[in-house]
């Protein structure tokens, strides 16, 4: 898969790419809370601003780049980004939410446009692989991202941490561009390609959707519980213990689901993911957090790949970056989702309710879309459907 023209190059380009783009939210949650002293409350408005606009933008995006392809995005949100970014340093706070709805709407599109171009320059067989190899990058950027969003901030201040950034953000975008991958197959009838029926939007569209959003709302309700359940328990410090712990489960649960000879259903792993989840809440110390983390966190990489080529077989090539633009959005809602429902719970009764929640409600989500994805046709690729699917 890695010999295929231009695979591991667009591969490199989008891991580059995605580290700048996983630090900069957190670096402007710091600068509002602790630079302008204004705490985390109005910080997280700017953060809700800015995801409320990725939500709208992906699908707005992936559309753009079916009807104008790659390039033309990539100046366009390019720009937007290094503009944003650039600035949303020296502006008054009032100006801040407003501007990270703009900055959200006109981000660059990472993770949408990696799988459509994976789905582009790999055939069926090889997907699965390459989807897989897909989420592992993802899960080593947004592993690297944060901490040195925490680092710059805290050793050079936002006079260096925000260009700093900017400019990676600047390279990877221009990178990009220069290389313009494929986002169509070679196959493709250019006629063929800019008309659709719209019957693509199907059941099982729908319930690959359901199971996207709550893929995130499980991961990142989890995340905000345990963080709860290590303050409970005085050992705040130990989170970047479970974080690391967390990501290499999710990279070796990635890298299994590659060597599979068929896919799994996405329900399937979001049901078992969720379970895991809400078996964190047996935790009474820190290291039985660390153990029964890895199980959900090993389903991590798999959901997201599963859930992608599950998306990519469905659509025609006409729409997918549309289709994985509205994945890319379910995943936005699915976070915020998840994190203001354990945040509420956590507050209300305990973190071990908290998790019991979160995983209750991705079980149902990934039972719900079963019942969408089992009973609605297999898609338009004929390849065998793997483990549950059908």
């Amino acid at each position: 898969m890695l010999g295929r023209p231009g695979v591991s190059a667009v591969l490199v380009v989008f891991v580059v790419l995605r580290i700048p783009l996983a630090a900069a939210p957190l670096l402007l949650t710091l600068h509002v809370a602790l630079e302008l002293d204004l705490g985390f409350a109005k910080s997280g408005l700017v953060a809700a601003a800015m995801a409320a606009g990725t939500a709208i933008g992906a699908p707005l995006a992936g559309t753009a780049v079916d009807r104008f392809g790659l390039r033309a995005v990539m100046v366009v949100t390019t720009a937007a980004e290094a503009l944003f970014w650039g600035t949303a340093q020296h502006v008054p706070y009032p100006v801040l939410p407003p501007l990270a709805l703009v900055g959200g709407l006109l981000a660059i599109p990472a993770f949408s446009l990696s799988r459509q171009c994976l789905a582009a320059m790999l055939p069926a067989s090889e997907l699965q692989t390459g989807y897989a190899l897909d989420s592992m990058m993802f899960e080593i950027a947004y592993a690297i991202g944060p901490p040195i969003a925490v680092l710059l901030f805290t050793t050079v201040g936002r006079e260096v941490a925000f260009p700093a950034v900017t400019v990676i953000m600047l390279l990877g975008g221009v990178a990009l561009t220069v290389l313009n991958p494929p986002v169509r197959p070679p196959r493709t009838d250019p006629e063929v390609w800019t008309k659709t029926d719209g019957r693509w939007w199907t059941r099982h569209t729908v319930g690959l959707m359901i199971v996207t959003t709550g893929a995130t709302l499980a991961l990142l309700g989890m995340d905000a519980a345990i963080t709860a359940q290590l303050r409970d328990l005085d050992q705040t410090r130990m989170l970047s213990v479970v974080i690391a712990v967390s990501c290499a489960a999710s990279l070796a649960g990635g890298f299994v689901y590659g060597l599979l000879s068929k896919p799994i259903a996405p329900w399937l792993l979001l049901v078992v993911m969720s379970a895991a989840v809400a078996l964190i809440a047996c935790a009474h110390s820190w290291i039985v957090i660390v153990v029964l983390a890895i199980p959900s966190a090993a389903c991590c990489a798999p959901l997201l790949a599963a859930a992608a080529e599950a998306l990519s077989r469905q659509v025609p090539d006409g729409v997918r970056g549309r289709a994985m633009g509205l994945q890319s959005s379910s995943l936005t809602l699915g976070g915020g989702a998840g994190a203001a429902l354990a945040g509420v719970v956590v507050d209300r009764w305990s973190p071990n309710m908290g998790l019991l929640v979160v995983g209750g409600v991705g079980v149902a989500l990934g039972l719900l879309g079963a019942l969408f994805t089992r009973s609605a046709p297999a898609g338009l690729d004929d390849s065998p459907s793997g483990l549950g699917l059908t």
